[in-house]
């Protein structure tokens, strides 16, 4: 099965694109800060016989607009998802969530509970927002240098490959390179100063 088309919608003024394929209970991807909707080539063909599969292309990936600020929040991620699954008239769905998509799952929860069938944290990032204000600065400003200096495609031959487990084989560490070189510099800096600043722990209830 190959990667299903991209379908757009428009919300707030700006392009929000994704695909799906299959049909049945939503099941929806959400991917980390190097990937988009793409991703998750194999998910599609593994469960679109029993499933609703949607991938979504977050604000500043894939064919999606950027956001019109810099410094967007987890909550601006979460009610754009809430957003999206408006969009395609799904009320409730299994949740996937890879890295910084991992990350926005609990918050998603608590901000709309009636909407998660069930979840998946893949990998997920906790986030520097216990470190305080200094060391989120710090840990921003880094970043932005690595990226400035290096470039989107040159980061993703150094970062793609370390992000792969040991065992994996060449095709699936250049599938990785292949996928993380298409970032978008301005998506790619957003979720991550949003990572800077998030706190996964204090979504997730003592008693869940």
């Amino acid at each position: 099965m190959s990667v299903p088309n991209t379908r757009h919608t428009v919300i707030d003024d700006r392009k929000l694109a994704g695909r799906e394929a299959g049909k049945g209970s939503a099941l929806v991807f959400i991917h980390g800060m190097g990937g988009n909707s793409r991703n998750w080539e194999t998910q599609y063909a593994q469960f679109s016989d029993r499933y609703r599969v949607i991938g979504w292309d977050a604000p500043g990936y894939g064919e999606s607009d950027n956001w019109p600020t810099d410094e967007p929040t987890v909550a601006d991620y979460t009610a754009k998802l809430a957003a999206l699954l408006n969009a395609v008239e799904v009320d409730r769905a299994h949740l996937v969530g890879h890295s910084f998509g991992a990350t926005l799952m609990p918050a998603f929860r608590n901000d709309y509970p009636d909407r998660v069938a069930s979840m998946v944290l893949a990998q997920p990032v906790i986030g520097s927002g216990p470190l305080g204000e200094d060391k989120q600065a710090e840990i921003i400003a880094e970043r932005e240098k690595l990226l400035a200096d290096l470039g989107v495609e040159a980061y993703a031959r150094d970062h793609a490959p370390k992000s792969c487990a040991a065992t994996a084989d060449a095709a699936t560490v250049r599938k990785g390179v292949e996928v993380m070189s298409w970032t978008r510099l301005e998506g790619y800096l957003a979720q991550w100063r949003a990572m800077a600043r998030a706190n996964i722990m204090q979504e997730i209830p003592d008693d869940p």
